[in-house]
Order: C-alpha cells, then sequence, then structure tokens
C-alpha cells in the first residue's frame, strides 16, 4: 500500500520524503540524508517551477510534524529548507513565504527545542532575503513582522512567553538567547533597510531590556567579558595540536570564577550576563555602519526607552546639576553608541537626542524625562567624543530657547515660540492625552502651539525642584558646547549670540548704550518687547526676565570656564581658538545698573570669569595714540634698489584680502561710567560696594593702565563728591570705595612700599582702627604723585631684559584682547622681534604722555558722555570712503606717498618721504599701532599724506601684518643689513 502511495506522490515529494531519516532516540540532532539532500538540491535548482512546489510540502509536513510533536522531523525540514536557501539565494522570493509561514508554526509552538533549530534557517534566510520585497507585497510584509514579532517577545524579559508549561529561569535564559540570536540576523543583513523604522521599533526595546541595569558599570562588566570571551575563543583556535599524554582531562584554566562560587544565584547572575552579552552585540551591529537616517531612527528608539525605563533617582544623584565626571548607565550606553557608530556621523546621535530635547512638551510630568535626556546631552558635550559636523550655533539656540518657555516666557503672542512637533515628542507619556486636550477649549493654565493644534506648555504658579534642575542642567550644557571648538571664533561668536538677546540695540553703538546705562528699567522693558516676552500674572519671581537674565549670564560664565578648561587627557581646550575680546561685551554694560541685585552679580562674576581667563600679559599694553614723524633721510644708491625690489613683493602683498576697518572700543569707558551710577544709586548698599570694588580691582590687575586711564579719573571725581551724598552710610561706603581702590593700583602697580601708598595705607589703617564718620574722611589728594608711580610700575611690568634669539622662530599667535575689536589677529611684537637681531640697548616701556593727561584729567559724568559721543561719531565718519581711513566697504586700502606702496602702515607713520617710522630704540621692527589710535583726529602729517594721493590703512589683517614682516626682511637683506 505504501508503495502504490508512494508511486502516486510527485517526485518533488519523494525525493523530500527520502531526506528524512530513521529516527534514533540516541541522537539528539537529525540530520537529512546526505546523498538524497543532494539530488533533491540538484532537483530544486534546475528546475525553478518546484521551488515553489517544495516549498508548499514542507511548509505542510511541518505543520503536521509540530501538531504531533515530532522534533527530530522537524529539524530535518528546517535543513532541507536552509540548504535550499544557500543552494539558490537569487530565488529566494519564490518560496520566502513558505519559509515564514514554516518558522511561524514552528516558533508558535512554544517548545524551546524546537525553537533554538529556526535559529541557523532565520539567519540564512536574513542574508539572502532581497531587501525589495518588503517594499512590494503587503502580505509577505505582514508575514515577514509577524515572525520578527514573535522572536521579540521571546528576547523580552518584561513579556511573558508563549510557551507550554511553566517555563524556570534556564528555560526562560534559553528563549532570550534564540530571540537575540534572531535580532543580530536582523542586524547583519540587509534587510534592516527597507521599513527600518518599524523594525527599530520593535527590536531596539527589547535589546535594551537586556542589558538595562540602575549599576554604572553594568555595561562595562559586559564589554570586559565579552572580550575576555574573544580572546579566548582565539587562543583555543590557535592552540597547538597535543599529544594523547599530555591532553587535559578537566579544562581548569577556562573555568568562570563567579560559576566556581557554585551559587544558584551566582549561577543565574553568570546567565544573565551571557544573555547580556548578546543583547549588546546585537545592539552594536544596529549602529556600527548603518546610514545617517537608520542611526537616528535607532537613536530615536533608545531615548524612547529611556524615557519610559529610566528614572533620575535611579542613576544620578541629588545635587544641582549632575557632575558628569561620574557615568551612569544613560551616559556610559551612549558613549557607547557614538564609539560604535562612523566617526562622521556621530554628531547624528547628538543631534537627535537634541531635537527630542527640545520637542518635548513643557508639562510637570514630562520634566523628569527632559532632566535624563539634558543630562545625556550635557555628558556627549563635556565628552572627549569628535563630533564632527555638528552645528555648535543651533544647539545653543536651541537650548536658549528651552530655557525661555522653561521660564514660561514664550507663548502664542511671544517671539519665542515651541517647537513646532513638541506635542508629537517622542519621550512624552501625554501626549495623546495632550492631542486629546487639542480638541478641547483651552484653559487658564494651558497653551497652545501654533495653530492651536495641541497643547504645549502649561502654567504653573511656582517652579518645582524638577524644573530647577533642568534649569541648570540646561545652563550646563550650554557650557559644556565650549568643549569641541570646531573653528577659531567659535566660543567668541556663542557668547556673541547669547549677549544679542540682552542688548536691545545694534552692536557697536555707544549713545544707545548710554541710554541704556541711564535708564536700565527702560532698557529691560524694551527687550522684553523687542521679542514679544511675557510674563505670566500671578507667578511667582522666578517666571521673569530678570530670571533669564541671571541664566544668560551664567551660561556665558559656563562657557569661559569650560573653554578654558583641561581636557581628561590633560589638553588645554583653549588650545585652536582665538580669544574673546571686548566686542561681546559692547553695549552690555546696562546689565550692572539692573535692578534686580542677582543680575547685576551675575554680571559681575561673567565678566571677572572673563578678565580672569581670557587677558594676557599684551592687554597690559597701551600704544601711543599720537602719531609720530621720523625727519626725511636720504636714500643710497643700493638701498634704492633694494626698495624698488621691495616695492614689488609689497605690491603683490597689497592684493592680499582686504579686512574691514576697525571701530574703536568704548567698552571700559561706558563700564566705568555704570560703575559711577551704580555707586551714586547704591551708595548704602554694602554689598553692591563690595560688587564694584571687586570689579574695580580685577579690571587694574588684569588690564593694568588700559583700565586705569578710565578708572582713575572716574574715582577721583567720586572722592570730590562724596561730601555731598545724602546719609552718613552712603558716604563712608563712597570713601572707601576710593581708598580701596587707590591701595589695589599701589598693590597692582608694586609702590606699596612707597611713601605715597603709605599715606593711602594710614588712612585705611586708621578707618579701621578707630571707625570713621562722615566728618573724619580725609580725602587722597596727591594725584600726580599717584600718577608718576603707576608710570612707574608700568615700565617695570612689561619690561624683561634681551635674551638670544631662539633657534627657531615661534610660530604661535598672540592676539590682545584690547586690541581686539573685531576678528583680528596680529603677531605679537615680541615674537616679531624674534625674526630680528637683539637690541641690547633698548630701554623699557614708558608711559606714553596722552595717558598721563588722560590720567591727571578732570572727570565728570557729562564730559564722558560727550567724549565718547564724540569719538562714536568719529569712528563712523573714519569708515566711509573719502573721510576716513578704510574703503567705503570697510576693506583695507593701500598707501601710496613719493611713489612709494607699503602695506599695513598706520595714519601718520608714513612721512613725506615714504619711509616707515619705528619705535625709539628700534631695532628694525615696524611699530605696529594698535586699532584703537585710528579713531582719533587726523595730525597735520596724515592730512598731508592724504592730500599726496594717499589713504591710511587702519585695520592691520592678519594677512597685512604678515607681509609687512616679510617685507622688511626683505628691505633688510637687500640693503646688505
Amino acid at each position: 500500500m505504501n508503495a502504490v502511495r508512494q508511486s502516486c506522490r510527485p517526485k518533488h515529494q519523494v525525493l523530500v520524503l527520502k531526506c528524512y531519516p530513521r529516527y534514533q532516540k540516541s541522537q539528539p540532532q537529525v540530520k537529512p540524508n546526505g546523498s538524497e539532500l543532494s539530488y533533491l538540491l540538484y532537483y530544486a535548482s534546475t528546475r525553478r517551477s518546484k521551488l515553489v512546489k517544495v516549498g508548499n510540502f514542507l511548509d505542510k509536513r511541518t505543520v503536521s510534524d509540530v501538531w504531533h510533536l515530532r522534533i527530530g522531523n522537524v529539524q530535518v525540514s528546517l535543513e532541507i529548507v536552509r540548504a535550499l536557501i544557500e543552494k539558490t539565494p537569487k530565488d529566494l522570493p519564490l518560496f520566502a513565504g513558505a519559509v515564514l509561514r514554516m518558522l511561524r508554526t514552528v516558533l508558535k509552538s512554544g517548545d524551546v527545542t524546537m525553537v533554538e533549530c529556526t535559529q541557523e534557517v532565520w539567519e540564512t534566510f536574513c542574508k539572502f532575503q532581497d531587501p525589495a520585497m518588503l517594499a512590494a507585497d503587503q502580505d509577505y510584509i505582514r508575514q515577514y513582522e509577524e515572525v520578527v514579532q514573535l522572536y521579540v517577545n521571546f528576547a523580552s524579559k518584561d513579556r511573558p512567553q508563549m510557551t507550554k508549561g511553566v517555563v524556570n529561569l534556564p528555560v526562560s535564559m534559553r528563549f532570550r538567547k534564540v530571540g537575540l540570536d534572531a535580532i543580530k540576523a536582523i542586524a547583519d543583513s540587509e534587510t534592516i533597510s527597507a521599513e527600518t523604522a518599524r523594525q527599530l521599533n520593535l527590536i531596539v526595546p527589547v535589546v535594551l531590556e537586556n542589558i538595562y541595569s540602575t549599576d554604572a558599570i553594568y555595561l562595562q562588566t559586559l564589554v570586559t567579558r565579552e572580550y575576555n570571551r574573544e580572546q579566548m575563543e582565539k587562543e583555543q583556535a590557535y592552540r597547538r595540536r597535543q599529544s594523547i599524554s599530555t591532553v587535559r582531562t578537566t579544562d581548569e584554566g577556562d573555568a568562570d570564577p563567579i560559576a566556581a562560587l557554585g551559587t544558584t544565584a551566582d549561577a543565574d547572575k553568570l546567565a544573565e550576563q551571557d544573555v547580556g552579552i548578546i543583547a549588546l552585540q546585537a545592539l552594536r551591529r544596529i549602529f556600527s555602519g548603518s546610514s545617517r537616517q537608520q542611526l537616528r531612527l535607532a537613536t530615536s528608539a533608545v531615548l524612547k526607552f529611556m524615557g519610559t525605563h529610566v528614572q533620575p533617582k535611579d542613576h544620578f544623584e541629588r545635587q544641582e546639576y549632575h557632575t558628569l565626571g561620574l557615568g551612569s548607565w544613560p551616559t556610559n550606553l551612549f558613549a557607547m553608541l557614538c564609539s560604535w557608530a562612523p566617526v562622521q556621523d556621530r554628531y547624528v546621535i547628538l543631534v537627535t537626542a537634541m531635537e527630542t530635547l527640545v520637542r518635548s512638551p513643557i508639562v510637570e510630568s514630562d520634566l523628569e524625562k527632559q532632566f535624563v535626556l539634558a543630562t545625556v546631552v550635557g555628558w556627549l558635550l563635556s565628552s572627549n567624543i569628535n563630533f564632527i559636523g555638528l552645528s555648535v550655533m543651533d544647539v545653543l539656540v536651541g537650548l536658549m530657547q528651552h530655557i525661555s518657555l522653561l521660564l514660561q516666557l514664550g507663548g502664542e503672542d511671544s517671539a519665542i515660540k515651541p517647537h513646532h512637533q513638541q506635542a508629537d515628542a517622542l519621550l512624552s507619556d501625554s501626549s495623546v492625552a495632550l492631542k486629546e486636550a487639542a480638541d478641547q477649549p483651552a484653559t487658564t493654565g494651558q497653551h497652545r502651539g501654533s495653530g492651536g493644534s495641541a497643547v504645549v506648555m502649561e502654567v504653573v504658579k511656582t517652579p518645582s525642584e524638577e524644573r530647577v534642575k533642568l534649569l541648570n542642567q540646561l545652563l550646563q550644557c550650554i557650557g559644556n558646547l565650549a568643549t569641541h571648538v570646531y573653528y577659531t571664533d567659535q566660543i567668541s561668536d556663542m557668547i556673541t549670540a547669547i549677549m544679542k538677546r540682552l542688548r536691545p540695540f545694534p552692536l557697536n553703538n555707544p549713545p544707545a548704550a548710554i541710554t541704556a546705562i541711564q535708564d536700565p528699567s527702560g532698557t529691560a522693558e524694551t527687550l522684553a518687547r523687542s521679542v514679544s516676552l511675557q510674563e505670566k500674572a500671578g507667578t511667582d519671581n522666578f517666571f521673569s526676565f530678570d530670571t533669564a537674565r541671571v541664566a544668560a549670564l551664567q551660561a556665558v560664565k559656563a562657557i569661559i570656564l569650560v573653554a578654558n578648561g583641561r581636557a581628561p587627557d590633560g589638553s588645554s581646550n583653549a588650545a585652536g581658538r582665538s580669544q574673546i575680546g571686548t566686542s561681546v561685551w559692547e553695549g552690555t554694560q546696562w546689565l550692572l545698573r539692573d535692578s534686580n541685585y542677582q543680575v547685576r552679580l551675575a554680571y559681575h562674576d561673567a565678566l571677572v570669569t572673563w578678565l580672569s581667563y581670557e587677558s594676557r600679559k599684551p592687554d597690559l599694553k597701551v600704544s601711543d595714540e599720537t602719531p609720530k614723524r621720523k625727519p626725511s633721510q636720504k636714500k643710497e644708491n643700493g638701498a634704492a634698489k633694494g626698495d624698488s625690489l621691495a616695492r614689488r613683493a609689497v605690491s603683490n602683498a597689497s592684493q592680499r584680502e582686504k579686512s574691514p576697518a576697525p571701530k574703536r572700543s568704548t567698552f571700559l569707558d561706558l563700564l566705568h561710567l555704570a560703575i559711577y551710577e551704580d555707586v551714586h544709586q547704591f551708595a548704602e548698599s554694602e554689598q553692591d560696594i563690595l560688587l564694584l570694588h571687586s570689579l574695580l580691582c580685577i579690571l587694574v590687575a588684569k588690564l593694568g593702565v588700559n583700565s586705569v586711564r578710565s578708572g582713575l579719573p572716574m574715582v577721583v571725581c567720586l572722592q570730590r563728591e562724596t561730601p555731598s551724598f545724602p546719609t552718613p552710610t552712603a558716604t563712608v561706603n563712597v570713601g572707601s570705595l576710593v581708598h580701596g581702590y587707590f591701595w589695589a593700583l599701589a598693590v597692582y602697580f608694586e609702590f606699596d612700599a612707597s611713601a605715597t601708598a603709605r599715606t593711602i595705607l594710614n588712612e585705611i589703617s586708621r578707618r579701621t582702627q578707630n571707625g570713621v564718620t562722615e566728618e573724619t574722611l580725609k580725602p587722597f589728594d596727591n594725584r600726580s604723585a599717584l600718577v608718576e608711580k603707576i608710570a612707574q610700575g608700568y615700565s617695570l611690568s612689561l619690561y624683561s631684559p634681551p635674551t638670544s634669539p631662539p633657534g627657531s622662530p615661534s610660530r604661535s599667535f598672540s592676539v590682545p584682547m584690547l586690541s581686539q575689536t573685531g576678528r583680528m589677529k596680529s603677531i605679537s611684537l615680541q615674537q616679531n622681534a624674534q625674526l630680528r637681531s637683539p637690541s641690547p640697548n633698548r630701554g623699557p616701556p614708558e608711559l606714553p604722555p596722552k595717558i598721563r593727561e588722560e590720567l591727571l584729567s578732570d572727570w565728570s559724568k557729562e564730559r564722558c558722555i560727550a567724549n565718547t559721543t564724540k569719538e562714536s561719531a568719529r569712528s563712523f565718519t573714519g569708515s566711509g570712503k573719502l573721510s576716513g581711513s578704510a574703503g567705503g566697504d570697510g576693506s583695507l586700502p593701500t598707501v601710496r606717498s613719493k611713489k612709494h606702496l607699503t602695506v599695513g602702515v598706520p595714519p601718520g607713520n608714513s612721512n613725506a618721504n615714504g619711509t616707515v617710522n619705528t619705535k625709539p630704540g628700534g631695532n628694525g621692527v615696524e611699530y605696529l599701532a594698535s586699532p584703537r589710535s585710528v579713531h582719533y583726529p587726523a595730525t597735520p602729517t596724515a592730512r598731508r599724506s592724504t592730500s599726496q594721493g594717499a589713504t591710511p590703512s587702519t585695520h592691520l589683517s592678519t594677512s597685512s601684518v604678515r607681509s609687512a614682516v616679510r617685507v622688511e626682511d626683505l628691505k633688510r637683506v637687500l640693503a646688505g643689513a
């Protein structure tokens, strides 16, 4: 009867049935008959139409075998399918549906042994599957996703597995390993590139479940165990063959120390780590070598998992903001993800986390999740991971916008609006509720997004602890942005972007800055109206524009601190960037006069931090702003020939890229004006007087005479006005401030042992010991002696004895802070001098006469305002086409005088004979005036030069300075020097 039945079967069924061996219970693994399988593969591969029939027949046979629990037959059927796929990979689409139905049948059986048999078949199937099939056949897509979902259920720790009977821990571990191995196969294949989002949303959360822990070092433990296992496998693979006499009966060297303890808990822990290693490998394959789109989707899935599983109290210490150096499971996870991703695509991970943060709705229930996100973003920014391609300014603007919304200063009518995708935030558990609420009328405690599509911000009366912690963490994120410097002016641009929001008028507008200093309250209101900031009525003072100003200044301080910090390898973060100049602070002096003390304190802290970290020794030096003439000299024939060749070189150099003309910085003048106004307004406040004393002292210490030239006349004016203050307390406070400033001058200019300093110190000691009243104040009136001591201290502080020139000149650059009103870079004079022979007769620098006159001049509020306004008008005139020193386009013109072409010569330094003035006691070094000097009125020499067809140069760009140095060398060599 069986023979008749076999004769009636189609040939492909007969060939399939012959592959099944006789089942023996002693064989744990049943394999198909080798010769019959070979013939079946040949038969099916040469007749493509038979592949579909073979697949369908194996599917029916598998259903029957699973129902009757014939595990051996199921193993043989799966082996036949795997062999068919490997034999005919290009024809897989013909019988792929049958393969998926077989896998689904076996996986739904719930038998762990049969489920484990599908592992190799699934890996082979994923390896050869055509991704195009997942984009065309919807029925096939449904079958594929169903199989993936079954594997995901097996890999999950939280979901109950569809198994028969009670599942103990070892069996559960086996199921999880099968599921994770299947996920690894998906990540390794090209299948993940099709329907990427749907697949990643299924597999990434399950993978993270198997490696999640509240222990910060758990991930590192898995990495270490994986590495040790790989090294052991390599040693075993390369181990030489041993003779029978030396073969070990036990492998005591491979025993695991945890398993050797023998307890059940330790064995379970070891098994859990083994599963975690497989999950870690699967996650690595998802993030390594993937496209940017896949990287973004995978990161979004990770962030979604963190939003539902990571609680701040389980991973971060309770403090003002998380100290990022300690590490935690979320931060360590993202460090691994970035290390696996391609270098050029790592920034996608950070940008995705940042976008998820700014898209989160501002509701109390979501603030803890945002704190986790902010901590991860801050840690990534503080790390040494290279995020090449990251748009730092976009991240900065996003963080500042989110801070404004956190302070409830944005809204429907404000210029600061929530992100258009906030309602669809990935981490929002209440997104569904928000969408439902969007269909209802808005309440007084909620604000709709643009267009009213959904609620995006919840208005609260008092700030919660989570809101304050999130605010501090966001400020730390802004500071950590300074860790990654990708161009020289990045730090200055970051601070400028923040300060721009604290300045309601354009940059370099001294009249507007003076108005802001005189009316700080009106300035604050104008600034709030310019961006339509709205303070919600009936809320705490925390939700105010004052808090926003404090936050902005704290962010500036954090940026400066991080930019001048040390990297983990000990290198300085300040390397490779330009110095932060005074231009970023222009127009912000009014913040020192803010009505809120916390704003004044924050501005003081930010300014002192900038002075402490960004000032350099060249900032102590001042330039003589009075142009000097040098008598003309007749040239010898040899020198004339040399100049003829030099003119050609200068002519070529003049064709370089031109730079805009600078404007004179009025920052220090207006800052001392703001200090003067503060003294009059807060004279009775001891904390404000101490604050101003601290600021004045740091200005003297870091900027020297550059600060004293406007600070000393102002302080002398205060001393003269001290008796006119209305109350004794104010009089005593102002008198103490004045003498404190005088003593600071004595200390920083090192004349504290002189008779002038003893007079100041004796008065301070008398007031300290005997107490002081309004009637007992004694003013210091020996101002000329004080100026003389300042001049002597200035010369000694900058004088350094001549040294032998080094073997190789330094190529580093020095950018004096006070001479950098734009983005100028110049080679320091000391480094230029190394290119020439040293001058043994060169003496210490002297204080210019003009500075002495300023130190001895009378100062008043009206005179300061008039002078600043006058100088700003001259600076504006100096930027015109004909009346100033630069071209109409702000470029650097050339100077012609008697057919001699020069480059980078300051106004007044080129005389009628076309020669270039040098410093007194010169050593051939061209004297480069600071940009501050070019805004003073032109001298007769400069006017004569202009009338002869010359256009004075005002801006010394980097290229111009370099050209001048090389041309001077050429002149000296050709002249036989």
